[in-house]
């Protein structure tokens, strides 16, 4: 390539139109555009050219550029579009002071609120420290909606400064927030004469697109259709790629590389300098695809080969040269880098083999690091065109079929991981035209958003009331934050957004929303207690679902009643409603009246009541089983809170049953799933129960670590009626590990706590008798005096001997330390009236001595 001659990256018109509009932007004319091209078409290198266009000629420009990512939701993504936007800012001083002047000069004339607003992101562009190494910067947010406060501020900042924001991958947050966000920034912008420029990168619409891009990001295409610029990128022809070539100083056949690169500029550089490699740029290339060239080739000296190749049952089947194409083609379905666990799993295959065979095909992939998360190794395709090459070579019906296989696969096995793999699930199902799955799970990735994004997204809809808001998000706005309330407990907001959604679905004359409405308000009436209530409301519900017609909303009902009914006591009551529900809940067999399939969710609750009704009744090992089935029928039906709430409860039922270590395997299991989807009450009900399990096999620090989790969790979730008992946790097993000193500031803490409790109180009696101890071992014999003898009465009620004797003895020692010696001995005595009435000869013995020491 000569040294004066620019590499050629793009076409000159759009370029031009890039300019044309940008032109407009600057001029207070808002502008956004679609920059659509499927990947690997080229939008990257367009914007970037422009991009360094306008910082070439001189233009003071504020350029925010985000890329985001498909594993975040939409807080995370929030983040990381203030984090980018004050980095870029505050990386250059003279651009801070200018945007901090440009927003405090606004103050006077802006609303209170929005003043703070401003105010917060000047304090944040002055404290943000940012990591050149890592591409990180600390952040400060506001706690007041940050999504409408960065709206707020970016048209502050175009209000006198032209900004050029760049979102690389909006389809990948699967969120209402960003369609709402853009929704936010143009009507704002609009009303301003912002100096706003937005570029998205897009791909041209079709099925794929329509059927796994986030529904919110739609709806803010229709809805400002009329105001979004499309720029398509037209595939590369002979003239462009021969310019390209030019610009490099190659000579090859344009005519050809345009054709095996689908005219996708994205993969030209790869493609020329693979052919540089091979020495065919000047060779017939009519023959060649991308496929053909990838690099297929097993070097099996690094394979180790079993001379038997039958697999026994039971065991997976060993990968060999013969299973190359189908690695290849899985690892490709799942991304540029992938777990090779997961492409083992998926085959079928052994997964030391899998690791082998991607360590033999070295042309084509690479071994990136080891994920402690996953517990299996990453690894990579060497270049973007390899993957591409294989996805060509699969790009027929079979290859398309397996393509919908893995998509099975991972909404079965991976989506209940977390939200990462349900968005990745329902492009593989898009990519393979299995459309109506990929809605299905594009409709839970939006539901399992971060619980924080709805209250941002209801307060949108009401700031921003001169949009035309789509109803079918508005409806998943309103239903999905009122859950999160509801199972939150915050129950005081939910009763106020209730009623406000109530007069919304009463305006709206929306039936299916009135009748979730009542099944809504009373689960919030059940978890306010008011059994009577609750149950009131829900046969409301029932009726209108009955009058819709809607069976699988009536089994729901049914769950919920059979659930209102445990709480009061009622078991058989409950049974009856778990039964009618799954009645409800049953498809027919049309080839046969007497078969019928259940849904998944419904056996799920269903048999979570069974099991807790046995359990009740002391049936353990029915219990096991209702469990157990529960979490099968939850995990099936991807209803990952019924499933962790199932496996916890089957946990607790092993340990009743004395099945201590199937306790802590299932429990462990929870633990980490728990941790990953964010299920705070189930992570806090398993390190409970773990908790105790560590304790009773004597793993002190383990059962330690578990209990200050308990009380982290019980703290940030404002459980105040349960930090007394999580406090005595940390103390008893510190007191475990010989340490009283710290063991007796957590029982003081928990004392305090328990202020004004009644003295029946059944945290007291544990807790005055773990005091006692710990003072005793500190040698305070005041304080042990005056908590041993508050246990003393409840301790003795229990009948546990040999806490009572514990007393006793305590109280022995006490007695004989002040000098009354007879006080100590009618301790003693007692003790030993204890031990012989309950056969227990070493304690009787060890009693004996110290009367007869202490004669």
């Amino acid at each position: 390539m000569a040294a004066d001659t620019p590499l050629y990256v793009a076409r000159e018109a759009d370029l031009s139109a890039l300019n044309n509009h940008w032109e407009a932007a600057s001029n207070g004319t808002p502008t956004f555009v679609r920059v659509q091209a499927p990947f690997g078409g080229g939008r990257r290198a367009l914007v970037g050219s422009f991009l360094r266009d306008v910082s070439a000629n001189g233009q003071d420009a504020l350029v925010w550029r985000v890329a985001p990512a498909d594993q975040e939701n939409g807080v995370q993504w929030l983040m990381r579009m203030y984090g980018s936007l004050i980095a870029h800012i505050t990386s250059d001083v003279l651009r801070r002071g200018k945007a901090e002047m440009i927003l405090t000069s606004q103050l006077p004339k802006q609303t209170t609120r929005v003043q703070n607003w401003y105010q917060q992101f000047i304090d944040a562009m002055k404290e943000s420290k940012t990591d050149t190494e890592k591409g990180s910067v600390q952040l400060k947010i506001p706690q007041d909606n940050p999504l409408i406060g960065l709206i707020e501020v970016v048209n502050g900042l175009a209000r006198k400064m032209p900004v050029i924001l760049e979102v690389q991958a909006p389809a990948s947050v699967h969120s209402v927030l960003p369609g709402q966000f853009l929704a936010g920034l143009m009507t704002e912008a609009k009303s301003a004469g912002s100096k706003l420029m937005v570029v998205l990168h897009d791909e041209p619409e079709s099925d794929t697109t329509r059927s796994c891009y986030p529904s919110a990001l739609l709806d803010f295409y229709n809805f400002a259709s009329d105001d979004i610029q499309t720029l398509t990128i037209e595939p590369w022809g002979v003239d462009e790629v021969g310019k390209f070539l030019a610009a490099r100083g190659i000579e090859s056949d344009a005519a050809q590389l345009a054709r095996i690169t689908g005219g996708r500029p994205g993969y030209l550089a790869e493609l020329v300098d693979i052919l540089g490699e091979k020495d065919m740029l000047r060779a017939d290339l009519s023959e060649v695809t991308l496929a053909s060239l990838v690099p297929m080739d097993v070097d099996t000296d690094d394979l180790e080969i079993p001379e038997d190749s039958d697999t026994a049952e039971g065991q997976r089947r060993h990968a060999g040269p013969d299973d190359a194409g189908t690695i290849a083609y899985l690892a490709a379905l799942l991304g540029q880098a992938f777990p090779s666990s997961l492409v083992a799993d998926m085959g079928g295959f052994d997964r030391e083999s899998v690791d082998d065979m991607l360590d033999a095909m070295g042309g084509l992939f690479e071994e990136v690091q080891y994920s402690e998360e996953m517990q299996t190794w990453l690894y990579k395709f060497t270049k973007g065109t390899w993957r591409e090459g294989v996805m060509e070579a699969n790009d027929n019906e079979k290859g398309h079929q397996i393509g919908r296989n893995v998509g099975l696969f991972m909404e079965r096995f991976l989506s209940g991981r977390g939200y990462v793999f349900v968005g990745r699930t329902a492009r593989t199902y898009a990519e393979h035209s299995a459309y109506s799955r990929a809605s299905m799970m594009r409709a839970r990735a939006l539901n399992m958003d971060a619980p924080d994004a709805w209250g941002m997204a209801y307060e949108m809809l009401r700031y921003f009331d001169e949009i035309k808001w789509n109803d079918q998000m508005v409806r998943t706005i309103y239903t999905s934050l009122l859950d999160n309330l509801v199972n939150h407990g915050n129950l005081k907001a939910a009763d106020q957004v209730h009623a406000q959604v109530s007069e919304y679905a009463t305006e709206k004359e929306d039936r299916p929303l009135q009748a979730w409405l009542l099944l809504n308000g009373s689960k919030l009436d059940f978890r306010r207690q008011d059994l009577y209530r609750a149950r009131d409301r829900a046969r409301d519900a029932l009726t209108m679902y009955q009058a819709l017609e809607n069976n699988g909303a009536q089994a729901e009902v049914k769950i919920h009643l059979a659930n209102i009914e445990l709480a009061d006591g009622n078991n058989q009551a409950a049974m009856t409603e778990a039964r009618e529900a799954l009645d409800l809940g049953s498809t027919r067999d049309e080839s046969d009246e007497n078969k019928a399939t259940v849904s998944a969710h419904i056996m799920a609750q269903a048999e979570l009541v069974r099991g807790i009704v046995a359990r009740r009744a002391g049936q353990n090992e029915e219990a096991i089983k209702s469990f157990q089935r529960a979490n099968e029928a939850a995990s099936q039906a991807q209803q990952g809170g019924i499933a962790l709430d199932a496996g916890v409860r089957l946990g607790e039922a092993l340990i009743a049953n004395r099945q201590a270590q199937d306790a802590a395997n299932v429990l462990n299991r929870v633990l980490q799933l728990a941790k990953q989807s964010g299920a705070a009450q189930i992570e806090r009900q398993a390190s409970q129960l773990m908790a105790n399990l560590m304790a009773a096999s004597g793993q002190m620090e383990n059962a330690l670590q578990l209990a200050q989790r308990v009380l982290q969790l019980s703290s940030q979730m404002r459980l105040e009626p349960a930090i007394p008992g999580d406090l005595h946790n940390v103390g008893a097993f510190l007191l475990g590990l010989n340490k009283p000193g710290e063991a007796l500031a957590y029982f003081k803490q928990a004392e305090q706590r328990l202020t004004g409790a009644p003295e029946g109180h059944p945290l007291k009696r544990d807790l005055n008798y773990h005091m006692g101890i710990a003072c005793l071992q500190t040698n305070d014999f005041g304080g042990a005096k005056t908590a041993l003898s508050a246990a003393l009465p409840a301790i003795a009620a229990t009948k546990d001997a040999r806490r009572i004797m514990s007393v006793h003895s305590g109280l022995a020692r006490i007695e004989e330390q002040s000098g009354d010696k007879a006080a100590a001995m009618k301790h003693l005595e007692q003790a030993l009236a204890i031990a012989k009435a309950n056969d227990l000869k070493d304690e009787r013995r060890q009693i004996k001595k110290q009367l007869e020491a202490m004669a």
